[in-house]
């Protein structure tokens, strides 16, 4: 049940279901588990509500306003029946029309319908490939290279240490219960403590990390089909995680995705550097909600090292996707070595390209210049404007 909440939780938006809003608002991005919680982003009269991005039952949801029920209805009938006349075509308005496919209207738009629009631009141009027998590569279509490419460990063999590690975790888990399993639906409340998010001050970087996190998802699903790797408890009846193991791939850590996605997407929009105070304790904290995946009982800490460079991977493309063509891309690449099959999940680990981790030159920017483009950078900017 928990892992079926958080796939509607993060595929809704960016909270859930102990998210950072309020009990009510009229439609929006919250939807019944959303951005904000039961009751939407914002509380009374915010961004959220019954309807909203996701509802309770993903992308889209019902939408309309939280007031709307039978004894509204009926009164708004009778209201209406009350004090208009007969109907007077001399008297209409004249609404206006601006320019096709302008940005400005978005403003205007309910969160749950931005919230699409966002999703289908930072999707648009993306495509897999297969590589050798055991990669698979994230790249720009026509022509534009690869950004991500991942392998997967090639030998059962080769996990013995793995295993070990995770079995070696469990001692912390009566000390991480709490983190594990309120970090089952939802990851906004602590990166809320870090850079003091909430609905009524950041809606838009609200807004923008839902879309980071949808777009995580999104991938990392993707690579998790291709790879199919087995979970912990398959290599070893000792394992016994603390919670229900996904019925999907351990590697990459879908948390581990997410989380560094975020993390990096703060750098970006902070302009923080990965060693200033607030920095470190972005990149820390991406690390904790992935090393307790390991103590749960659930992931390798191979699969959190991969999580890690899609993640990081991910944010560059976002950020690039959003600030225009001065910002340059970056391919990365991960490719696990014997080292790095033997060593547990590090922030920053020594000799990086002795654990299969690459960095090199990416593809050229993605931005279009046109209309479409102009929404996602207008909600970078709006995003930044909301952060010290």
């Amino acid at each position: 049940m928990l892992n079926r909440q958080r796939g509607q939780v993060l595929q809704a938006s960016f909270g859930g279901a102990r998210g950072l809003g309020g009990a009510g608002g009229a439609g929006g991005a919250g939807g019944a588990i959303g951005l904000g919680g039961a009751g939407g982003a914002g509380g009374a009269g915010g961004a959220g509500g019954a309807g909203g991005a996701g509802g309770a039952g993903g992308a889209g949801g019902a939408g309309g306003a939280a007031s709307d029920s039978g004894l509204d209805i009926g009164g708004a009938i009778t209201s209406r029946d009350g004090i208009v006349d007969a109907f007077d075509p001399s008297a209409l308005q004249s609404p206006t029309l601006g320019p096709l496919d302008a940005v400005l209207p978005i403003k205007r738009w309910e969160p749950w319908i931005r919230a699409n629009l966002f999703d289908t631009e930072l999707t648009r141009g993306l495509e897999y490939e297969v590589v050798g027998e055991h990669g698979l590569r994230l790249q720009l279509a026509c022509g534009g290279g690869p950004l991500v490419t991942l392998f997967r460990p090639d030998a059962p063999a080769s996990m013995a240490r793995q295993v070990e590690l995770v079995a070696e975790y469990a001692a912390l888990r009566e000390d991480r219960a709490a983190e594990i399993l309120s970090q089952v639906p939802q990851l906004a409340t602590y990166w809320a403590s870090v850079v003091g998010l909430h609905p009524n001050r950041t809606p838009r970087t609200l807004e923008l990390l839902g879309a980071v996190v949808r777009l995580a998802i999104s991938v990392e699903m993707r690579f998790k089909h291709a790879f199919a790797f087995p979970r912990p408890m398959q290599y070893s009846a000792q394992i016994q995680p603390m919670i229900l193991t996904p019925q999907h791939s351990s590697y990459p850590s879908g948390h581990s995705t997410e989380a560094h996605a975020v993390a990096y997407t703060l750098l970006h929009l902070l302009g923080d550097s990965q060693t200033s105070l607030r920095g470190r304790t972005l990149l820390r904290l991406a690390q904790r909600i992935a090393i307790n995946r390991t103590v749960a009982g659930v992931h390798f800490p191979i699969d959190s090292r991969c999580g890690r460079v899609l993640g990081m991977g991910l944010a560059g493309y976002v950020a690039a996707r959003c600030t225009g063509p001065s910002t340059a891309l970056t391919h990365l690449t991960f490719s696990p070595t014997p080292e790095a099959m033997d060593a547990d999940f590090m922030l920053q680990p020594p000799g990086q390209a002795a654990l299969g981790i690459g960095e090199q030159a990416g593809p050229a920017n993605p931005w279009s210049g046109d209309a479409a483009q102009d929404l996602l950078a207008w909600l970078w900017d709006e995003a930044k404007q909301e952060l010290p």
